[in-house]
């Protein structure tokens, strides 16, 4: 049994297990048994599927069905606990996201959807999606074609499917400037297409798979096999350096720094050690990028840091500062600050008939302004350059 088929019996058992765990609702009819499950364990069972799919099928099956669009810790989490050793770890991952990029990143027929970009929108069409019957990747694929069809043809369900997927490819597709979209191109250019390394490849490889959410030991553990395979002559110490600049720091500072960082969080797990507020979240940041770390690095660790569930409103209030700073740059954005500005003076004086809509025209506003700031970081990491305690 080679290493493939040993980590598919494993999520198959895997899968098997966690159905029997709700075996006596056995009796109900598919849509009960949805409803009795649940979700987080129907996100599982989903999870589980998708990477089966992934791992198994064959570029024709993975065209079709396999697509793996979702970010690469799940599949992480479950190698490590299927006891995989590293190298087949490494060997499955990079067969996942081969297939990932030759079949769907660089088909220009293909619709790579990015999760982060779904979470934005799905408010917006959360009633439609309801409505839509799209469950699976073979549901969604059926309901592509339907984009291509004159609507006067299409039944009424059909229609609300390819309003859902309309909304979706316009919205959530992967694009050049998106940094999954980068970071899949780097590992081509300087792992796929490669067959020797130097430093700075092997640093782009590690920082680029940090960004596809990696697991930090699988990344790591890549990154040292292919360190082994640099030429000995091709690393060499420069002794002729020029004096050292303030940013860099020294070995004792580094290890300050990051005993200071451990106290809040966690670097290795991207976990919190306590609740942070919005001004200790800041100072961990401004921590962070004095530890002199690539700025994918910095990228995947502050999507962890500011990721936060907030209501429209306190989002808006919030994050203020961010949306103003990227307006300057954006007059999409600044539109939308003003078209959601003349709502919210029309919230204040709207009679109760009408407070439900002008709260849901804000809500949508503020939904397309989340999805217009760039997922690059730019202003946290500014922001955390020019940190001055208060």
């Amino acid at each position: 049994m080679n290493s493939k088929e040993k980590f598919v019996n494993y999520l198959k058992n895997e899968e098997m297990s966690t159905l029997l765990k709700f075996s006596k609702y056995s009796q109900k009819t598919p849509a009960e048994l949805i409803e009795a499950i649940p979700d987080y364990k129907l996100k599982e069972l989903s999870n589980i599927k998708s990477i089966i799919a992934a791992v198994s099928s064959d570029d024709k099956e993975f065209r079709k069905n396999g697509r793996f669009n979702s970010e690469y810790d799940d599949i992480c989490k479950y190698l490590k606990s299927a006891n995989m050793n590293m190298n087949e770890c490494m060997k499955i991952l990079f067969d996942v996201i081969d297939k990932n990029l030759r079949l769907v990143v660089l088909d220009e027929n293909s619709n790579s959807i990015i999760e982060s970009k779904v979470n934005a929108i799905l408010p917006v069409i959360k009633e439609l999606w309801s409505k839509s019957k799209i469950s699976s990747k073979s549901d969604f694929d059926e309901a592509l074609s339907l984009l291509s069809i004159d609507d006067s043809v299409l039944s009424k369900e059909e229609k609300t499917k390819k309003e859902v997927v309309k909304a979706l490819v316009s919205n959530c597709v992967m694009t050049p400037d998106d940094l999954e979209y980068k970071s899949y191109m780097n590992l081509k250019e300087h792992y796929f297409d490669k067959s020797e390394y130097d430093l700075e490849s092997v640093e782009i490889v590690y920082s680029s798979l940090l960004a596809l959410k990696v697991d930090n030991d699988i990344a790591l553990f890549i990154k040292s096999k292919l360190m082994k395979k640099i030429k000995k002559e091709d690393i060499k110490i420069n002794f002729n350096y020029e004096p050292v600049k303030s940013e860099i720091i020294t070995d004792r500072e580094y290890k300050q720094i990051k005993k200071e960082i451990l106290k809040y969080y966690d670097l290795k797990t991207n976990l919190e050690k306590q609740e942070l507020d919005s001004t200790l979240k800041d100072y961990v940041a401004s921590l962070i990028v004095k530890l002199g770390l690539d700025n994918n690095e910095i990228i995947n660790i502050f999507r962890r840091l500011y990721d936060c569930n907030l209501s429209y409103i306190s989002y808006y209030v919030s994050n203020y500062d961010k949306i103003k700073y990227y307006s300057e740059k954006d007059l999409l954005i600044k539109d939308k600050i003003d078209e959601l500005n003349s709502y919210l003076q029309e919230l204040i004086i709207c009679s109760l008939e009408d407070y439900n809509f002008w709260k849901q025209s804000i809500e949508e506003v503020i939904t397309k302004i989340k999805y217009l700031i760039p997922d690059t970081y730019e202003y946290e990491i500014e922001k955390a350059k020019n940190y001055k305690s208060l």
